[in-house]
């Protein structure tokens, strides 16, 4: 098998996690609706925003408007900071990552975040200093594109200038996993203590198709 000579990396529960709940109700508090707003599944919305045909910016336009509120521009552009610094505050970053994302610096090898992400993420990633990490930055807010998509993955191995089949990527889900694989890219899923069940890709319990890790710290730039 040939070395690894590029990686890319997905972002939420892989190299940071975020207290989404906490996050939420401080939202809704500060847009003065209900949580369940925020939290009830649109997958059309959910959609739209991570492919970037709809910005938070939007999004809140239209909350305003269903609750009965009038969507004023300096209120919504109130609400897409509110949620920036709210999503900064609740963030934590994984020092495992952190020191793996170096050693990929160190040793040379190029890298990309790909992440399937809103239009605060680049934010988020900026305070954090962890574009500073990597080479490229795929976010699927700005390039239309959401894992597990092929597309995504080919626009990414481009910003590399590699093939496939030297490429590895870090994710914590499984689909996301399969979807790299299906490309030629060789997936490790990240499940970290506390994430929820060692699941394989059929739903099932039992071994997956790639190596699964706990913590960054177990992996090498080069070899998996």
């Amino acid at each position: 098998m040939a070395a690894i000579r590029g990686w890319l990396i997905d972002v939420y529960d892989t190299v940071l996690s975020v207290d989404f709940v906490a996050m939420v109700h401080e939202l809704a508090e500060a847009a003065s609706v209900p949580p369940a707003v925020f939290t009830d599944p649109d997958d059309e919305l959910n959609a739209a925003v991570g492919r970037g045909t709809l910005g938070l910016a939007d999004v809140f336009a239209d909350v305003l408007t269903a609750a009965g509120q009038r969507a004023e521009p300096e209120r919504i552009a109130h609400l897409v900071r509110r949620d920036r610094e709210l999503l900064i505050e609740h963030s934590r970053v994984h020092a495992d990552a952190v020191s793996f994302l170096e050693r990929l610096r160190s040793a040379g090898v190029p890298t990309a975040i790909v992440s399937n992400c809103a239009d605060n993420t680049r934010q988020l990633l900026e305070h954090h200093g962890l574009d500073a990490l990597v080479d490229h930055l795929v976010l699927s807010c700005e390039v239309g594109v959401v894992k597990p998509d092929p597309a995504i993955f080919t626009l990414a191995l481009g910003r590399l200038d590699l093939p496939a089949g030297e490429v590895a990527f870090l994710d914590d889900q499984t689909a996301f996993c399969q979807g790299a694989q299906d490309v030629g890219i060789r997936p490790v899923q990240i499940i970290r203590r506390g994430d929820g069940p060692d699941t394989a890709p059929d739903g099932a319990a039992g071994a997956a198709p790639w190596p699964r890790v706990d913590s960054c710290h177990r992996l090498e730039p080069h070899t998996l």
